[in-house]
């Protein structure tokens, strides 16, 4: 099931992501990732977070973020999931 990041969320998040990076050999910086979850809490608007649980259980996330880009000629997308 997937559901939209609550506050709640926020410290699991961090750590699937620490999880990620350090598996992918990231760089890995808590300060990044902790300022960008709060800004998608916060209600930035080009970016969605969702959670994806299993029998109530966190297994993973979906980050999909917007951007705009003169390179690519307009709108691009991004997508980050980590299960």
């Amino acid at each position: 099931m997937f559901r939209e990041v609550q506050h709640s969320d926020k410290e699991i998040v961090i750590a699937m992501a620490k999880s990620y990076y350090l598996e992918d050999g990231n760089s890995y910086g808590e300060t990044r990732i902790e300022n960008a979850i709060t800004s998608i809490l916060s209600g930035e608007s080009l970016a969605k977070f969702w959670i994806i649980e299993k029998q109530k259980t966190s297994i993973g996330y979906l980050c999909v973020s917007l951007g705009f880009s003169l390179e690519t000629g307009g709108v691009i997308f991004l997508s980050m999931s980590f299960l």
